[in-house]
């Protein structure tokens, strides 16, 4: 998860950058398009990513010995995959709409006073990704996939500050397919 921070009281801006494993399950349907080597399709997947970022913030006495925790780990998404296909490989790129949960988490210890605050947010966000599957045997496929989600902004009033979050997903995927 990457995410843009910006805050009202700074003209800082702050880069999440945290990597963890996921699981997703995917469902989709492809279609050859006749007379040609093209294919298009439709993908579902659920996702849980779980990932989190805490950053320790200090621009000010509002905010010194603060922290900031960013945290996605469930999303939904549906996508149409366009590409080329031979006798044992796909190449595509994709393009879709997604929906992920977040959780802001501001715990303050300033000199003013321990505090803490939270705000939940269901982001929908836009997808474009690009991947390859290799046949293995008839069944069977093994797929390499990179993805990109980019969340709507949202926002999250702390005291005096306003702060702005801009979440960027990026998956790497590995995949096992199994076709019918």
């Amino acid at each position: 998860v990457n995410a843009k921070v910006e805050s009202s009281l700074t003209q800082q801006s702050i880069k999440f950058v945290k990597s963890s494993p996921s699981a997703a399950i995917f469902g989709g349907l492809d279609h050859d398009i006749a007379d040609t080597p093209m294919f298009i399709g439709l993908e579902l997947e659920a996702n849980n990513h779980n990932s989190e970022k805490v950053m320790f913030i200090d621009y000010g006495p509002m905010t010194a010995g603060s922290n900031l925790k960013l945290k996605t780990n469930n999303s939904l998404s549906g996508a149409i995959r366009f590409g080329v296909t031979t006798d044992s490989t796909l190449l595509y790129a994709k393009a879709g709409i997604g929906t992920s949960n977040w959780l802001l988490h501001l715990k303050s210890v300033a000199n003013v006073g321990a505090e803490e605050s939270r705000a939940y947010f269901q982001k929908i966000g836009y997808i474009g990704g690009f991947g390859m599957e290799s046949k293995m045997s008839k069944s069977f496929s093994l797929g390499l996939e990179h993805q990109y989600t980019l969340n709507r902004k949202f926002t999250f009033a702390y005291r005096e500050d306003i702060i702005k979050v801009n979440p960027l997903n990026q998956t790497t995927s590995f995949r096992l397919i199994y076709r019918f």
